[in-house]
């Protein structure tokens, strides 16, 4: 005897909501390719992040049998990816953390350069290009703490655990002392393509298309990763959802990529791997001490850079605060929408369910047809209030990010107003001390010139007074 089939998966909908951007060691001088920095990168408002489009579900809701009354079914829950889950970190990470941010200025100096942005203040760019991608020559690790990114740049140790990657017209690396394995963000598809970008400090920071890297899951922990990158990601970015799984140990929580559950549905049994500590940005005992042994020295070398690094990170902070708790309130909105939509789905499904026993004539299979037409209805209701959700939700993100790039282009006229301002204050300091100097050319010139004419005059007197002494003496004689 079959049971009947249940109206929950009429009312099913799916969010797509998108997912909000070290310790040194000695290393050897840098190769050929990294170059050493030679100037600041020049700012351009980035363009408007595409968005990606929903893709609805497919239809695949088959019409119910009725039978003989039969025990109640039980409710199976739509597979959501993008709800948000944190799973506490019972283990804490091997190793010690950085002592402090000032670690980071020296050790990665032979590899880029510093400087004041104006938004976040002291910054580092890679020397190798302007097109470099973060979290893109490496591989990763399956470990006790997630996904763990094993970089192969040599400043990746630090840039790659430690702080966010944040775009600004390029890369630049804004430090922070909190560790993890990867400060990425990540999405799935459903033919199981994983992909990942980096995460800023603030889940609406902007991240181009193209820095987004697409592999199919069961190569993403393979060693050269990289020959598997989706060369056009946008495709797979449009059919993506963002998976919202994060690992939480203390205060701190990070983005951990799909869990096993996801591999296995698509064929592949993920596996533990070790790591070594230097890889991904962690002291020993002995290199901490050592570490914090050279604070007093680079904190007395970069207390005018720390004053500055303290302000942005209050300003970040409050940002990051206010961000979390937006967060924090849409994850408690969309869980209570889901629960009241798991509590109808369930009184709808008893009330169904209720009605099949008693359909034993064609009247009340008539009535269940109508019933099940309004289900329909009420399904379709809810996928256009979904929509329009969604809708209002882009236009908000878009709105956002203009607000962003018109902030960006006023921070640049600024700045290239101030360095007019010093070009201008240059030229004219260069000017009065070029003056100054003719002056006090013209001035030297003219006292050499009259001291050389009282040595003349002097030596004609002396000589005129000996002719005249002369002149007497032989007088003297002659009388």
């Amino acid at each position: 005897m079959r049971k009947p089939l249940s109206f929950a998966l009429l009312l099913s909908t799916a969010c797509h909501h998108a997912h909000r951007q070290p310790q040194p060691q000695t290393y050897e001088p840098p190769p050929p390719q990294y170059q050493q920095y030679q100037a600041q990168p020049q700012y351009q408002p980035p363009a408007p992040a595409p968005q990606p489009q929903y893709q609805p579900p497919p239809e695949q809701y088959a019409q119910p049998v009725y039978q003989d009354p039969a025990p109640q079914p039980e409710l199976v829950a739509e597979v959501s990816w993008d709800v948000p889950v944190t799973v506490d970190v019972t283990t804490a990470p091997a190793g010690q953390e950085v002592p402090a941010v000032e670690t980071f200025y020296d050790a990665l100096t032979p590899y880029g350069g510093w400087y004041d942005d104006p938004t976040y203040g002291w910054v580092f760019a890679p020397a190798v290009n302007a097109g470099y991608q973060p979290y893109s020559n490496g591989s990763w690790r399956m470990t006790e703490y997630g996904f763990t990114w094993v970089s192969n740049d040599p400043f990746g140790w630090a840039t790659d655990h430690y702080g966010r990657w944040v775009w600004a017209n390029r890369w630049i690396w804004l430090p922070d002392t909190v560790w993890g394995p990867a400060w990425v963000q990540w999405r799935v598809t459903e033919d199981g393509y994983v992909g990942w970008a980096p995460a800023g400090y603030v889940s609406s920071a902007y991240c181009p298309m193209e820095s987004w890297r697409f592999v199919p899951g069961n190569v993403v922990f393979g060693p050269n990763v990289a020959a598997y990158y989706a060369p056009n990601p946008s495709g797979h970015y449009a059919r993506a959802v963002p998976f919202e799984r994060y690992y939480r140990s203390g205060q701190h929580s990070w983005a951990t990529g799909p869990n096993d559950d996801w591999f296995r549905r698509h064929h592949y049994e993920p596996r533990h791997d070790r790591y070594d500590l230097r890889d991904v940005g962690r002291y020993d005992e002995r290199e901490r001490r050592e570490a914090e042994a050279r604070m007093a020295e680079q904190r007395r070398r970069y207390a005018e850079r720390q004053a500055r690094e303290n302000a942005v990170a209050r300003a970040l902070e409050a940002e990051r605060r206010h961000d979390n708790e937006v967060r924090s309130r849409l994850a408690e909105e969309r869980r209570r929408a889901e629960e009241q939509r798991q509590r109808r789905l369930a009184d709808q499904q008893r009330a169904l369910e209720e009605s099949a026993r008693r359909a034993q004539d064609a009247a009340t299979r008539q009535r269940l047809d109508q019933e099940r037409a309004r289900v329909e209805a009420e399904r379709r209701r809810l996928e256009e209030q979904r929509q329009q959700q969604q809708l209002a939700a882009q236009r908000q993100r878009q709105e956002e990010e203009a607000r962003r790039a018109a902030e960006q282009r006023k921070q640049q006229e600024e700045l290239a107003r101030r360095q007019a301002m010093d070009q201008r204050r240059a030229q004219e300091e260069a000017q009065r001390m070029a003056e100054q100097q003719r002056r006090v050319q013209e001035e030297q010139a003219r006292m050499a010139a009259e001291q050389q004419r009282r040595q003349q005059a002097e030596q004609q007197r002396m000589a005129a007074e000996q002719l005249r002494r002369q002149q007497e003496e032989q007088q003297r004689l002659a009388a």
